[in-house]
C-alpha cells in the first residue's frame, strides 16, 4: 500500500512538473518545489 501510494504522489509531482515547464517556470524552481530531479526535469519536457 505504501509503495502504491509513493508511486501516486511522484506520478503526481511529475504531472505538475510539466505543467509547470509548459508556463515557462524556471527548471530550477520546478525542482525546488517538486523535489524532482533536474536531469529528470529534462526528460520531462521532451
Amino acid at each position: 500500500l505504501e509503495q502504491g501510494l509513493a508511486q501516486g504522489r511522484e506520478a503526481e509531482a511529475r504531472a505538475i512538473a510539466r505543467k509547470m515547464l509548459a508556463n515557462g517556470l524556471e527548471p530550477g524552481l520546478i525542482a525546488s518545489v517538486t523535489g524532482i530531479t533536474p536531469e529528470e526535469l529534462s526528460t520531462l519536457s521532451h
